[in-house]
């Protein structure tokens, strides 16, 4: 303690003789050991369990009026790899909230995959360092400083994500700041006019492949104290394709300008802007980066550019066909059964869910079948059995319901028909001894008339039986034909 004291008082007789910038370096030096030494809420923290702060993050140190670079090492502590990552620091324009200058429009950085523990068991595989360059404001006051960053990715089911991820910063004021927790919440108004895309929406909320939708940015003027004019506003959509031949705007606006002007915008003022554009239909289904280039003047006439960037998810609507149905037979008793058989068809460009087909009818029962996940263009084969049940007492449809999931588990159904009739079976009423009593062979041989009369009472019998059924049956005309011709032979 004694040194420590000694070491103060040397500062001080050094300040007393005018060698101040010789050290005050070693002031801030000792300011920090001071702060770090009270620090309770200094570690970092993720809303995600697998998406965390590297081992090797350590706290900035940024001193008033300095430029500091920040490094954030995010990791993947997930299976699943992370794809279209975009990593945005949360900025304000409050002092005791963000500790820097707002010097550019759009802080995001973007890559394009963080590998998960199912493409590699490597630490260093799975994380990324990522760096800003910040100036710290001349007014920040001493003490640690929250700085949060929002993640955004898409997972291996085509979902979007997003965690936030949050850090500190160990700021050094000028001398006699006080401490960010003290009672002066004076902070110095940002001088430098600048304007940044506060968030946006789509109408309708989900972009579809092929489709058109109304986007809105929200954009706001940062300076507290300078109006800014003539604001020219240009969306610029990502270029897709790798070859020039083949390259081409993922978004394109509907009226064919997309430049939008703004007459001006007042100090910390906000206002809306809106373009309708269309999305391409051969687009893939993931997010699509939309650039905002901005530029703007202030009331000197002093010009002034920026940058933002929007991250649009886009969606490609699922369809599929299928095949002819094959019904073998088409026409079955009650009890009997009949083999359908069709394909079904994935026609669009995103992957089917959890594809399921039933069959309903009064008439019928069984043939559930459960055909899985379909990528695009391939196809999947449905082979049931149906039972008749009971009569058909309409005309014969029977309703396929084919239902099937996207990558969020929304279930969407389709119906299809198909035709098959159930008939109840004709009983055949033999004729027994008790009808044949009183004919013996020689009364046959000597009346044939009567052997023919008994068939056409059979075959009476069997019409009336057969017109009240739902349709006629031939096999039962072909057997009503060969017992009359069994008797004509006994004749002869």
């Amino acid at each position: 303690m004694w040194k420590k004291g000694i070491a103060k008082f040397f500062l001080l007789f050094m300040c007393w003789i005018g060698i101040w910038p010789a050290c005050q370096s070693i002031w801030a030096d000792e300011t920090v050991d001071d702060t770090e030494s009270t620090s309770e809420n200094s570690v970092p923290s993720s809303t995600s369990s697998y998406v965390v702060v590297g081992s090797n993050w350590v706290t900035p140190v940024a001193n008033y009026g300095e430029a500091v670079i920040i490094t954030l090492p995010i990791v993947n502590m997930g299976k699943s790899d992370m794809r279209d990552v975009v990593v945005t620091p949360v900025i304000s324009t409050k002092t005791e909230e963000f500790p820097f200058e707002i010097d550019l429009t759009g802080y995001s950085l973007k890559f394009d995959r963080l590998m998960g523990e199912n493409s590699s068991m490597d630490l260093k595989d799975r994380t990324k360092d990522l760096f800003w360059t910040f100036r710290t404001r001349t007014d920040v006051k001493n003490g640690y400083y929250k700085i949060d960053y929002q993640i955004q990715f898409t997972n291996d089911a085509c979902e979007q994500e997003e965690v936030t991820i949050s850090t500190y910063v160990l700021a050094v004021g000028k001398p006699g700041s006080g401490d960010i927790n003290g009672t002066d919440e004076e902070n110095k108004k940002v001088s430098t006019p600048r304007l940044i895309v506060t968030g946006f929406e789509t109408d309708p909320e989900e972009v579809y492949a092929g489709n058109t939708f109304t986007l809105t940015l929200h954009i706001l003027n940062t300076s507290r104290k300078t109006s800014v004019t003539n604001v020219e506003i240009d969306l610029v959509a990502a270029v897709e394709g790798k070859e020039q031949d083949t390259a081409y705007y993922a978004f394109l606006p509907v009226s064919g300008s997309s430049t939008v002007f703004v007459d001006s915008l007042a100090p910390g003022g906000t206002t809306d802007i809106s373009i309708e554009m269309a999305a391409r239909a051969d687009l893939a289904q993931k997010p699509y980066v939309l650039e905002v280039k901005m530029k703007y003047e202030d009331s000197d006439a002093n010009p002034f550019e920026g940058t933002a960037n929007v991250s649009i998810p886009v969606k490609q609507e699922m369809k599929f066909e299928t095949s002819t149905p094959e019904i073998m037979p088409s026409s079955i008793d009650v009890g009997g059964e009949s083999n359908v058989m069709f394909s079904i068809y994935n026609t669009g460009k995103t992957k089917l869910y959890n594809i399921q087909v039933k069959f309903q009818a009064d008439s019928i029962t069984g043939g559930d079948a459960f055909v899985g996940n379909l990528d695009s263009g391939a196809t999947g084969n449905v082979d049931v059995m149906l039972t008749g049940a009971q009569e058909t007492v309409d005309e014969g449809k029977v309703d396929v319901i084919i239902s099937y999931e996207d990558e969020t588990s929304k279930v969407y159904t389709k119906k299809e028909e198909i035709e098959l009739f159930v008939t109840q079976p004709i009983i055949e009423e033999e004729i027994g001894e008790e009808g044949m009593e009183g004919m013996n062979s020689e009364e046959e041989a000597s009346n044939p008339w009567i052997a023919r009369g008994i068939v056409g009472g059979v075959l009476l019998l069997g019409g009336i039986a057969t017109g009240v059924t739902v349709r006629k049956k031939k096999k039962k005309a072909m057997e009503l034909k060969l017992l009359e011709e069994e008797l004509e032979d006994e004749e002869k």
